[in-house]
């Protein structure tokens, strides 16, 4: 039994709530592109890594004493839902209940939630985070430096894909795979990655900013994409896939968007991935609603076909199930879903871990969203692992497919290096 602790109305601001939370060796933030959604925590009062069935084992017997609509679990889920002999990457995953949580409330002003084992521990901890709120010197974005830059077996992958072309075309059944490959810097110094999380903020502003550090190892996201947002029976979600760059006058940036619409490759991928949304909600007893005709969702440096899906769940859902049935979507996974994940454990020799997996928060009055972990990276010190990756269909080219993946890696070499490191 823990007991929670809240005080509202508080003014204050992202760098100096970062500038706290830095001093945690656990520590998780969550932002969306409105800026209208805002989650903080750090301090693990208990963790859990693992599957969705684990997490969701661990979640339900957590009890809570107090106002608990204040109160969320906070990480994100491995790609892989086999364990991994992998470690301090977050292979596993990580979720956590944290000690202390701060977020925004509707009016642009913060709650800070506080939990302990006891009322009395918890107000002097309240307390505590309030005066250190009140202290703290603000935190700025840092400037950081490339000093070495590798494409981790680009060769390889390339083969990986004229062989997953291959394989589509043997066999019928299959449709899309998406493969994933890496790219490795480093820095003239360490990475702060509360610092890091507010470059993501000022370099793609237009994205989730999400950051989670376990234990020396930070993992962060500038992505695009929403997996899930649920508050209670209702649900917005979205499909995004099929990509192409950002032109350099708005004249080219429409003749881009334009070609993107009407090419027959990303249409049909972005159809495979609305079509298993649409179906996977379908069977959860969802009703669902969508436009057939895609939008288009612009990024710093890509543009992607986008469909928003919105709907009502059924009365009995389950977040974890919910969840379970949706990952990896066919724009991090393939078509179908279990022979393409055969197909990316073939060609990729490493686990993704958080790359591509649910990341967010869920709070435990049924309210909470999740984001897909694409454009990102796992900080290490002064190193860092890039992610991105390609969706294969029959006509796709492995030098095409390397081109889409380097332009991927963009965003977050721009909130790495800044706008000089392209």
């Amino acid at each position: 039994m823990y007991v929670l602790k809240t005080q509202r109305d508080l003014k204050l601001n992202v760098a100096q709530i970062a500038a706290v939370a830095s001093t945690h060796e656990t520590r998780f933030f969550f932002e969306n592109s409105q800026q209208t959604t805002q989650y903080f925590g750090w301090q693990p009062l208990t963790s859990t890594t693992g599957s969705f069935d684990r997490v969701q084992a661990w979640f339900t017997q957590l009890t809570i004493e107090g106002d608990t609509e204040m109160a969320a679990i906070l990480g994100g889920f491995p790609f892989e839902q086999e364990p991994s002999d992998e470690t301090g990457a977050l292979s596993n995953g990580f979720f956590f209940l944290p000690a202390v949580m701060v977020q925004r409330q509707a009016d642009g002003r913060f709650c800070i939630s506080v939990i302990q084992e006891t009322a009395a521990t918890a107000e002097q901890m309240l307390k505590e985070t309030l005066h250190q709120l009140d202290t703290a010197d603000v935190l700025l974005p840092a400037q950081y430096h490339m000093s070495t830059e590798t494409a981790v077996a680009a060769d390889a992958w390339a083969a990986g894909v004229q062989e997953t072309v291959a394989e589509i075309k043997r066999d019928r059944t299959l449709k899309k795979v998406v493969l994933a490959r890496q790219l490795r810097v480093t820095a003239d110094r360490r990475f702060a990655p509360e610092r890091v999380w507010l470059n993501a903020r000022q370099q793609n502003p237009e994205a989730y900013h999400v950051l989670l550090k376990v234990n020396g190892t930070a993992f962060i996201s500038n992505t695009p994409e929403r997996l899930i947002k649920f508050d209670h029976d209702q649900f917005q979600t979205a499909a995004v896939a099929g990509t192409a760059p950002r032109g350099t006058t708005k004249e080219q940036d429409d003749q881009l968007a334009t070609q993107l619409q009407r090419d027959d490759k990303n249409q049909r991928e972005h159809r495979y991935v609305v079509d298993t949304i649409a179906a996977t909600l379908r069977t959860q007893q969802a009703v669902v609603e969508y436009d057939t005709t895609p939008q288009i969702l612009k990024n710093k440096n890509v543009q992607h076909l986008y469909t928003p899906i919105t709907g009502t769940l059924a009365s009995n859902w389950s977040p974890f199930t919910l969840l379970a049935a949706l990952h990896p979507t066919p724009a991090l996974g393939g078509v179908p879903r279990n022979q393409a994940l055969r197909v990316i454990g073939q060609v990729e020799h490493e686990p993704r871990g958080l790359f591509g997996a649910p990341i967010g928060y869920l709070t435990f009055h049924q309210t909470g969203e999740f984001v897909v972990g694409i454009r990102s990276a796992v900080l290490r010190q002064a190193s860092a692992t890039l992610f991105a990756g390609a969706g294969i269909v029959s006509e796709s080219v492995a030098e095409t497919e390397l081109a889409e993946t380097q332009l991927k890696f963009k965003p977050m070499l721009q909130t790495l290096f800044g706008e000089d490191e392209k």
